[in-house]
């Protein structure tokens, strides 16, 4: 077990090193991220510190088409989340389909990205003992084709594999919702 996800983490260290810490990469980064950050506007805001002694499991909502606010402030420095969670690891999930893609997979490696699934989220809960913080969307595919601009559907139901591994890890369990993003575009009028 892990096997996996100890092939992301030793190819994702290799392309931070590559990609972010060359001065060009460096201004790359930065460039891209800050034009995101403000086209879009995003922002981050944090309620409460969370010590780097623990391991914890932020379970995000609403999905949308694409969770690119939590991509700008978790998986960026572009509202320097080093500073706001700082001694703290970040992966943030995604589909393993997009691991499967040449240099997409890159990309979302040195970014900090694992598959959501089962073996590599626990594995990033566990492989050290704190200070690892895994972002996923719970509500997945099925909760963004219900965001219509106005209304924000969560889909929890039948979701609760999240709360399992929260609890089966010993990790606090951190809610994190994303304001404005069903003002974007609605599903059905990019499908349409």
């Amino acid at each position: 077990m892990g096997s996996k996800c100890k092939h992301y983490e030793e190819k994702r260290n290799q392309m931070v090193s590559i990609l972010f810490f060359t001065d060009i990469g460096a201004k790359i980064k930065l460039f891209i991220w800050i034009l995101f950050r403000d086209y879009f506007p995003v922002s981050l805001h944090k309620e409460q510190d969370l010590p780097a002694d623990k391991n914890y499991l932020f379970a995000a909502h609403p999905h949308g088409i694409l969770p690119l606010g939590l991509w700008c402030n978790f998986s960026t420095e572009a509202n320097d989340i080093g500073k706001v969670l700082p001694g703290l690891n970040i992966f943030l999930c995604t589909l393993p389909s997009n691991f499967k893609i040449p240099f997409l997979r890159e990309l979302l490696m040195a970014l900090g990205c694992i598959p959501v699934s089962e073996e590599s989220i626990r594995y990033c809960l566990t492989y050290q003992k704190s200070g690892n913080v895994v972002i996923d969307v719970v509500g997945g595919s099925a909760e963004s084709l219900d965001q219509k601009p106005g209304t924000t559907k969560l889909t929890l139901k039948r979701r609760t594999g999240f709360l399992r591994l929260a609890i089966e890890t010993q990790s606090d369990l951190v809610p994190v919702f994303t304001f404005g993003k069903n003002l974007l575009c609605s599903p059905f009028s990019i499908l349409s």
